[in-house]
């Protein structure tokens, strides 16, 4: 899985529209539609912004990191 599949998960889960789930991350609604979308690659203050959020998330996100 994935740290946008453990991202929608947790969104689902959360029952957050895309604006509202944006706003938890500290990003915004477009920005996280395109990562959502694969439209474009997580970028480092996406990480960060998810690492404030989510901070449990650090290994998957380092696993993102690695995987570039």
């Amino acid at each position: 899985m994935t740290l946008v599949d453990e991202l929608i998960k947790r969104q689902k889960a959360d029952g957050l529209s895309d604006g509202q789930f944006a706003t938890k991350l500290g990003i915004s609604r477009p920005l996280w539609w395109q990562v959502r979308s694969g439209h474009i690659l997580p970028s480092r203050l996406f990480l960060q912004a998810v690492t404030r959020a989510y901070p449990e998330l650090e290994p998957e996100l380092l696993e993102e990191i690695r995987g570039r």
